[in-house]
C-alpha cells in the first residue's frame, strides 16, 4: 500500500503518461490521415494549375496565330470585299497544314464572318459551304464596331467545347474599316494527352445551363448529372472517372477515394458563367504520389519517436517537480508549527513562489502567522501609546474570528480613554479662550464631571460680576463694583478691580475739573491727587500740558504784535518791487519778439537745404538704379549672345540630322527598288523622307545666317551698352559730390537754427519767470495784508486767556 504522497503521485503520473501515449498514437494517426489527404491535394491541385495554365497558353497561342495570319496576309481584306471565300479558304488550310507539322496543334480551325456578322467561310467545311451567309451562332459587333480589339475565350460549337480567337479584318490598312473577322478554334484534345503523359487525367464536363445553347452535348457520355464536354479528346481519361460519383466530386471540389485523388475547378464562358468544370485526378500510386507519401510516412514516424522520448522526460519531470512543488512545501509547513509549538514565537517568514495549490497553502498559513503576529503587535502598540499619554493610536489591521474580537476590545478601550481625554481637552480648550460656560459630555462618569463642572461654575459666576462691571465702566459708569461672593484668588481679583474702578473715578473727576477750567480761559488750574502708575503719568502729563500751553498763549500775545508790524512793511516792499518787475516784462516781450522773426528766417532756410539735400538723394537713387539697369542689360546681351551660339551648335547638328536621314532615305529607296512590287510603298516613304531631310538642310542653313546677324547685332549692342555704363558711372560719381556739399549746407543751417533756438527758448524763458515773478509780488502783497488782518484776530481771541502773568492779559490795539 502506499503511503507516502510522492509514491502516490508518481504511480498516476505514470498511469497519465500510459494514457497519453495513446491518446498521442491516436492523434499521430488522424494526422497521419489528414496530412495524406493533403499531400494529395497539393498534387491534384498542381496538375489541375499546371492544365489551367495548358488552356491558357493555348488561348493565348490561338490569339497570336489569328493576328499573325491577318497581319501576313493583308490580302484579306480584299477577299471579304470581293466575296472570295475559297482563296481565304486555301489560305486558312496552309496555315493549319503548316502548324500541324511544326507544332501539337492537330485540330486548328478557321471560320471568317463578315460585316453583317454572318458566316463567310470554314476551314472544316466542304467547298462550297452549304452554312455560307447564314448567321453567326455568335454575336461580333462588337469587334466589327471597333468597341474591342480582339476576343480569346472557351466557347461551344457544334461538336463541343473549344478554344476561340477573333480578330478583325481590315479592308487594306489597320486605318481602313473592318470588313470582317477570322476566328480561329482549338481543342483541348492536346492538353488531355499531355496531362495523360505525366500519369494525370483531364476532362471536362458541361452543366444543364451549356445544354441550353448546346443541345447536341446531350449525347455525348453522361457522367452523374453531368455530360463529357467532347467524345473524342477526352475519351481515354473518361475512362478513368466513370466508377466515380461525379455529383459529390464537384460538391466536394476535392476528393481521395478509391486510392484515386481528384480536384475540380469551374468552367466559365465568357459572361462569367459556370457551365462546367474541368476534372484533374491522379492515382496514389502515382510517381510523385509515393515520392510524397514517404517524406509524410517518414515524418510521422520521427514524431512517434519523439513522443514516446518526451513522454518519458515528461514523466521523469513531474517526478521531480512533483517532489520538488509539494513535498518540499509541506515538510517547510510542517517544520514551521514545530517551530511554533517548541518557542511560542509566531514571528516565521513563511512563503512560496509556486502558483498552484501547494503554493496556495503554503502562503494562507504564512499569512495566518503573519496576522497573528500582526495582531499582537498592535496590541502591544496600542496599550504602550494610552499609557504613553497618545489616545488617537488603535488597531488599523484587517482581522476575522477571534483576532476581530481581539481588535474591538482593545479599540473600545483606547476609545473610551481617547473620549474622556478629549472631553477634559474640550474644558481646557474652552478656558484658554475664555468661556466659561462649557461642560462636559453627559456619558462622562458623573463623578469626574461634577468636580470638573463645579470650578466652572465659580470662575463663571466671578467673571459674569466683573464682565457687568467693566461694561458699566465702558459705558463711562465709575460707581459701579463687584459685589458677589468669591474665595481664594477670585477673592483678590474681586478686591483689586473694586480699588482700580475707585482710583480710576477720583483720577477722572479731578481731569474733568481741569478741563472744564481751560474750556473757560482759565489756564492756572492742575490736578493734585496723589495716584501711580499710568494715572500718575497722566496726571504729570496734563499738568505739564497746562504750563505749557499758558507759555505758549503768553508768547502767542507778544508775537500778534510784531508780526503786525512786520506784515505792514512787507506789504510796502511787495508794491515797489511790483513795478520794478512790470518794466523788466515789457523789455522782455520786446527782445523774445525779434528772435521769434529770426528764428523763422533760418527755419525756411534750412527747410530749403534739406529739400535740395533730398532731390541730389534721389538723383543719386536714380543714377544707382540706371547703372544697375545698364550692367544686368549687358548682362542679358551677354546671355542672348552665349544662347545664339548654342542655337547655331544646335542648327548645325539638325543640319548634320539632316544629311545622314537623306543619305538613309536613298539607302530605302535602292532597297525598295531591290524589292520590286513589294517595297514599292516603301520607297514612296523614302522619297518623302529624303523631301524633308532635304528643306530640313535648307531650314537649318537660313535659321544658321540669321543667327549670323543676330550674334554680329548682339555684339554691337553689348558695346554700346558697356560705354553707357561707363557714362553712367562717372554721372553717379557728379551726383554723389553735389549730394555731399547739398548736404553739408543743410546740416549747417541745421545748426544754426537750432542755436537761434536755444537763444529763444532762453529768451521765453527769462520772460517767464519774469511773469511769474510779477505774479508772486502780488500773492506776497496780498499774503502781507492777509497776514496784517490774521495778526488783528489773534490779539482779539488771546484777550480773554487767564494766565499767571496776567489776569487776563491785555494786548496793544491796532494802530
Amino acid at each position: 500500500m502506499l503511503k507516502s504522497i510522492s509514491a502516490k503521485l508518481l504511480f498516476r503520473m505514470v498511469l497519465v503518461t500510459i494514457i497519453g501515449l495513446v491518446i498521442g498514437l491516436s492523434l499521430i494517426l488522424k494526422f497521419s490521415s489528414d496530412l495524406k489527404s493533403s499531400t494529395a491535394e497539393n498534387l491534384t491541385t498542381e496538375k489541375r494549375e499546371q492544365a489551367l495554365m495548358l488552356i491558357q497558353s493555348k488561348i493565348e497561342t490561338a490569339l497570336s496565330i489569328a493576328q499573325s495570319a491577318v497581319s501576313a496576309n493583308p490580302n484579306l481584306g480584299e477577299f471579304f470585299l470581293n466575296g472570295d471565300d475559297r482563296s481565304l479558304y486555301k489560305i486558312a488550310n496552309n496555315i493549319s497544314d503548316d502548324f500541324k507539322r511544326t507544332t501539337n496543334y492537330h485540330g486548328l480551325s478557321f471560320v471568317a464572318f463578315d460585316q453583317e456578322n454572318r458566316i463567310f467561310m470554314r476551314s472544316f467545311a466542304k467547298q462550297p459551304d452549304p452554312a455560307k451567309g447564314k448567321k453567326a451562332p455568335r454575336d461580333f459587333s462588337a469587334i466589327l464596331s471597333g468597341k474591342v480589339p480582339h476576343s480569346a475565350e472557351i466557347d461551344l460549337s457544334g461538336v463541343g467545347l473549344f478554344i476561340t480567337a477573333s480578330v478583325p479584318v481590315h479592308a487594306t490598312d489597320v486605318n481602313s474599316p473592318i470588313v470582317g473577322v477570322l476566328d480561329i478554334r482549338s481543342g483541348l484534345g492536346s492538353i488531355a494527352r499531355k496531362m495523360q503523359k505525366e500519369q494525370a487525367y483531364f476532362i471536362a464536363v458541361l452543366n444543364d445551363k451549356a445544354l441550353e445553347r448546346w443541345k447536341k452535348g446531350q449525347n455525348n457520355p453522361k457522367l452523374g448529372s453531368y455530360y463529357l464536354a467532347h467524345n473524342d479528346w477526352f475519351k481515354d481519361s473518361v475512362k478513368w472517372f466513370r466508377q466515380l460519383d461525379m455529383d459529390h466530386l464537384i460538391q466536394k471540389k476535392f476528393t481521395l477515394k478509391d486510392n484515386k485523388a481528384i480536384t475540380v475547378s469551374p468552367l466559365k464562358n465568357s459572361d462569367g458563367d459556370v457551365i462546367g468544370y474541368y476534372l484533374v485526378g491522379i492515382d496514389m500510386d502515382h510517381p510523385d504520389m509515393v515520392n510524397a507519401m514517404d517524406g509524410v510516412n517518414q515524418t510521422i514516424l520521427l514524431m512517434l519517436v519523439l513522443i514516446v522520448v518526451l513522454m518519458a522526460i515528461l514523466m521523469l519531470f513531474l517526478w521531480h517537480a512533483s517532489h520538488k512543488i509539494v513535498t518540499q512545501p509541506i515538510q517547510s509547513i510542517l517544520s514551521a508549527i514545530r517551530q511554533v509549538e517548541k518557542t511560542g514565537k509566531i514571528d516565521i517568514e513563511l512563503n512560496s513562489h509556486a502558483q498552484d495549490e501547494v503554493g496556495d497553502m503554503t502562503r494562507a498559513f504564512g499569512s495566518l502567522l503573519n496576522q497573528i503576529n500582526q495582531a499582537l503587535k498592535e496590541a502591544n502598540q496600542t496599550v504602550k501609546a494610552i499609557a504613553d499619554g497618545d489616545f488617537s493610536r488603535s488597531m488599523q489591521g484587517q482581522y476575522q474570528g477571534d483576532l476581530a474580537t481581539l481588535k474591538e476590545g482593545v479599540n473600545a478601550s483606547a476609545k473610551s480613554v481617547e473620549f474622556m481625554m478629549n472631553e477634559l481637552s474640550k474644558v481646557m480648550q474652552a478656558l484658554e479662550n475664555g468661556q466659561f460656560d462649557v461642560r462636559m459630555d453627559s456619558n462622562v462618569a458623573e463623578g469626574f464631571r461634577q468636580l470638573v463642572e463645579g470650578a466652572l461654575q465659580s470662575i463663571d459666576q466671578v467673571i459674569r460680576e466683573i464682565n457687568v462691571t467693566l461694561s458699566a465702566m465702558q459705558k463711562g459708569q465709575f460707581d459701579h463694583r463687584v459685589e458677589i461672593e468669591a474665595k481664594g484668588e477670585l477673592q483678590w481679583l474681586k478686591t483689586h478691580v473694586n480699588e482700580s474702578l475707585s482710583s480710576l473715578n477720583s483720577a477722572i473727576n479731578e481731569i474733568n475739573t481741569v478741563m472744564s477750567a481751560q474750556a473757560s480761559g482759565d489756564l492756572t488750574q492742575t490736578i493734585n491727587g496723589d495716584y501711580q502708575g499710568q494715572l500718575d503719568t497722566l496726571k504729570q502729563s496734563i499738568n505739564r500740558s497746562s504750563e505749557q500751553l499758558n507759555q505758549i498763549v503768553t508768547d502767542a500775545m507778544e508775537i500778534s504784535v510784531e508780526v503786525n508790524n512786520a506784515a505792514n512793511e512787507v506789504s510796502r516792499g511787495a508794491l515797489d518791487l511790483s513795478d520794478r518787475v512790470q518794466q523788466q516784462a515789457a523789455s522782455l516781450e520786446e527782445t523774445s519778439a525779434t528772435m521769434d522773426e529770426m528764428t523763422s528766417s533760418v527755419q525756411n532756410t534750412t527747410g530749403h537745404s534739406k529739400k535740395a539735400a533730398q532731390v541730389a538723394l534721389d538723383v543719386q537713387q536714380k543714377a544707382h538704379q540706371g547703372n544697375t539697369v545698364m550692367h544686368e542689360t549687358i548682362d542679358a546681351m551677354n546671355a542672348i549672345q552665349d544662347s545664339s551660339h548654342k542655337i547655331n551648335e544646335i542648327v548645325t547638328l539638325i543640319d548634320g540630322i539632316a544629311f545622314q536621314t537623306n543619305l538613309l532615305a536613298l539607302n530605302a529607296a535602292v532597297e525598295a527598288a531591290r524589292a520590286g512590287d513589294h517595297g514599292r510603298g516603301f520607297a514612296v516613304v523614302a522619297g518623302e523622307v529624303r523631301n524633308l531631310a532635304q528643306k530640313s538642310a535648307e531650314a537649318a542653313k537660313n535659321i544658321t545666317g540669321l543667327i549670323q546677324e543676330n550674334v554680329t547685332r548682339i555684339d554691337k549692342g553689348t558695346q554700346l551698352a558697356t560705354e553707357s555704363g561707363e557714362v553712367l558711372n562717372q554721372i553717379m560719381e557728379s551726383v554723389e559730390q553735389v549730394s555731399i556739399m547739398i548736404e553739408q549746407i543743410a546740416q549747417a543751417s541745421s545748426e544754426q537754427a537750432e542755436g537761434i533756438g536755444q537763444v529763444n527758448k532762453a529768451i521765453a524763458q527769462i520772460d517767464s519767470g519774469t511773469q511769474q515773478n510779477a505774479a508772486l509780488v502780488e500773492q506776497t502783497s496780498a499774503a502781507a495784508e492777509s497776514l496784517n488782518e490774521q495778526a488783528n484776530i489773534l490779539r482779539d481771541d488771546m484777550d480773554r486767556f487767564k494766565t499767571q502773568k496776567s489776569a487776563p492779559l491785555k494786548l496793544p490795539k491796532k494802530s
